[in-house]
């Protein structure tokens, strides 16, 4: 097991199928939040097997070939948009309820 610390601004993929896999979150106040996204793929059960017999890089690579749309991490200005859009949903608060 390797511990590999995040500063900020730092973003990472993985294959948690490949290898064993832990994530830790310390605790921060909201201004130094951590946003965590899983994407999780529905497969059969035949798909799921056959995946299983060649697990590492390969496998990312043919998972991430099948999606639609390419992986990418958002801009800077589509982030900031975002930030607007719930801003102007929920008013001033800092943190809606439902998000905190």
């Amino acid at each position: 097991v390797h511990d590999h610390p995040q500063n900020e601004g730092d973003v990472y993929v993985s294959n948690p199928h490949s290898f064993s896999h832990g994530v830790m979150y310390p605790a921060v106040n909201w201004e130094r939040r951590i946003i965590a996204c899983q994407i999780r793929l529905l497969m059969r059960k035949d798909q799921m097997y056959s995946m299983n017999a060649s697990r590492g890089e390969d496998v990312l690579v043919k998972v991430l070939s099948e999606v639609a749309e390419p992986l990418r991490l958002p801009t800077l200005d589509e982030v900031l948009a975002a930030e607007n859009t719930i801003r102007l949903q929920y008013g001033d608060e800092k943190t809606p309820h439902h998000l905190s």
